[in-house]
Formats: C-alpha cells, sequence, structure tokens
C-alpha cells in the first residue's frame, strides 16, 4: 500500500512538471503570436487607412511659399533708414559713423545724405550730444586730457567746432588741472610727501603725457606737490 501511494505521488509530480512545462511553451507561443498579430494587425490598419484618405482626399498637401526674388528666405530687403534706425537701438553714433556704416551696407550717397538729414530732424543723430556723453565719460572714468579727448572725438568724426565746444564743456564739469591732480594722487606711494624722486617724475610725466595733457598743466601741477618738474 505505501508503495503504490508512493508511485501515484511521484506520477502526480512528474505529470505537474509535464504540465508547467507544456504551459510554459504554449505562453510562449502564445505571446509571440500575439506580438506578431498585433504588428501585422497595425501595418493593416496603416495600409487601410492609407488607401482611404487617398481615395477620400482628406490629406492634403501644403503649399510651401518660395522666396521672393533678390531676397534671402523669403525676407524683404532692408531700406537705408531701417538700417539706421536698427543701428541706433543699439548704441548712439555720429553723423560721420552712421555715414560709414550705411556706405558699407551698399546704400547709394544721396540716399545717405537724406537719411542722415531724416534722423537729425528727429532728434536721432546729434553730434553735439554724442561728443558730450563720450567727453563726459572719459573724464570721470577715465581722467583724460584736452589732447587726448580731442583726437578721439576728431577720429568719430566730429567737427572742429563741435570738440571746441565740448572741450569748454569738459572744463566747467571737471577741470583738467582737477584731473590732474587726481591722477598724480593716485599714483603717488603711500606717505610719499615733498619732492618726488626725478625717477618716479619722469614716469608720471610720461603717464600724464599720454592721457593727454600738455606740459603747461602738468608743470603747474607737479609744482604744486613740492617737486621740480623737467621736460
Amino acid at each position: 500500500m505505501v508503495e503504490s501511494s508512493a508511485s501515484f505521488f511521484d506520477s502526480c509530480q512528474t505529470g505537474r512538471r509535464n504540465w508547467e512545462t507544456s504551459r510554459i511553451q504554449k505562453g510562449t507561443c502564445f505571446h509571440s503570436g500575439k506580438n506578431s498579430e498585433a504588428r501585422a494587425d497595425s501595418a493593416a490598419a496603416f495600409a487601410s487607412k492609407k488607401s482611404t484618405t487617398q481615395d477620400t482626399g482628406t490629406l492634403t498637401a501644403i503649399p510651401v511659399k518660395q522666396p521672393e526674388a533678390g531676397t534671402s528666405s523669403g525676407r524683404l530687403p532692408q531700406g537705408g533708414q531701417q538700417i539706421a534706425v536698427a543701428l541706433l537701438a543699439r548704441r548712439d553714433y555720429s553723423q560721420e559713423e552712421m555715414a560709414r556704416k550705411l556706405a558699407a551696407r551698399g546704400i547709394p550717397g544721396e540716399e545717405i545724405e537724406r537719411i542722415l538729414q531724416t534722423l537729425q530732424d528727429q532728434k536721432l543723430l546729434d553730434d553735439h550730444r554724442y561728443a558730450r556723453r563720450w567727453a563726459s565719460f572719459w573724464i570721470q572714468g577715465k581722467w583724460l586730457g584736452p589732447l587726448r579727448i580731442k583726437m578721439r572725438l576728431l577720429q568719430k568724426g566730429i567737427s572742429e567746432a563741435i570738440v571746441r565746444e565740448t572741450l569748454m564743456y569738459t572744463e566747467e564739469i571737471f577741470p583738467a588741472k582737477e584731473r590732474l591732480r587726481k591722477i598724480l594722487a593716485s599714483e603717488r606711494k603711500q606717505k610719499e610727501n615733498g619732492p618726488i624722486p626725478l625717477h618716479r617724475k619722469k614716469k608720471l610725466v610720461n603717464l600724464l603725457r599720454q592721457k593727454g595733457y600738455g606740459w603747461e598743466d602738468i608743470s603747474e601741477v607737479l609744482e604744486e606737490s613740492g617737486g621740480f618738474a623737467e621736460e
């Protein structure tokens, strides 16, 4: 009886293992078949949809607008005044600088003159304002002298008359000698009193001349400091 029970138990265990193995195999085949069927159904649906849309005409091509002749990417060419206004939106320009910019963009000379006049009438270009702004920055931020300021303004196309007027303006708000005293005080060594040594004096003179100060003003300020100035 015991042997028959054990034999029965072993046969049950073997049968269960065979059943589980068969189930796993069927499940694998089922899933594989399911994936294949899903891909087939998807392809069939796409083909059906494509056929339907071709028959019904529900999908229409969107026309692409071609660039106009003589333009890039369909944008209209900018006129000279548009270019000038765009440049002025970034920073201020003198009349001479603006003329150079427009000429570099291929704007004809007659049109440049007309544009400059229009911008002046609208107060968008003003050499007096432009010169004073730059001069104020140079005397307060860099302590430049009259000679250097004059040279820089002329390079920017400012007329001699406006340069002279601007230099008078700088003398009113921050005189050249005051700027010289500021530079001298910043360049003198800490606790350095009395006459400045000759080798130090030469270096200071060269620095002040490079910043655009005349010898007369330099000499006077150095004399105030107790030293003897030699050129």
